[in-house]
């Protein structure tokens, strides 16, 4: 019994571990823990589990990859004691945002989409342009919507550039992602 405490204790360290949007934690019933995640994200995400437990049998080999899908709680490994006296359980985890096959540079190559940001000139310019020349568009404020400033940088992310910083607004037109413009006049005027 001291032992199954033991773990217990040692993983309810771990129990509200938080990356991003995806919780770690453990449940522990008698002969049984549970190591769970927890997904609060609109994407999914990749968990790399890495457990290091002689004296007990894990339902999955180590290290555990397993993707978690958005808004889910899944099951990710089971421990169960061998013996009355396991040892310590060692616990270490990756998680990773799986990018989604689909960007919207290729899905949207009918439609513009532009990435904004509150109090941004550049953009509200770019956004009058499109009105002016009645070009329809979907408009993604970055501001108070991390989703759609993660969305932005993977669409930059899939055009390859790995820059800390951009300059707005960024907009995709005809398939194709566009940042950075520096003569934003001109751009929009090819519009």
């Amino acid at each position: 019994m001291k032992p199954i405490l033991f773990i217990y204790l040692f993983l309810s360290l771990f129990q509200f571990q938080e990356v991003e949007d995806v919780d770690i934690y453990s449940r522990t019933v008698p002969g049984k823990t549970t190591i769970f995640g927890k997904n609060n994200s609109s994407f999914n995400y990749e968990v790399t589990l890495y457990v290091n437990a002689s004296g007990y049998n894990m339902n999955k080999p180590s290290p555990t990859k397993i993707v978690i899908p958005a808004h889910s709680e899944i099951s990710i490994l089971e421990l169960k004691p061998v013996s009355k006296n396991p040892s310590k359980i060692k616990l270490d985890y990756s998680i990773h945002r799986v990018r989604n096959k689909n960007t919207l540079a290729k899905t949207s190559s009918h439609q513009t989409v532009i990435f904004t940001q509150y109090g941004c000139g550049r953009c509200k310019f770019a956004l009058e342009e499109l009105n002016r020349k009645r070009i329809p568009y979907v408009e993604k404020e970055i501001s108070f919507s991390s989703e759609n400033e993660s969305l932005m940088w993977d669409e930059v992310r899939g055009d390859n550039y790995y820059g800390e910083s951009i300059q707005l607004p960024v907009v995709i037109s005809k398939g194709k992602v566009h940042y950075n413009i520096k003569n934003l006049p001109s751009f929009m005027s090819q519009l």
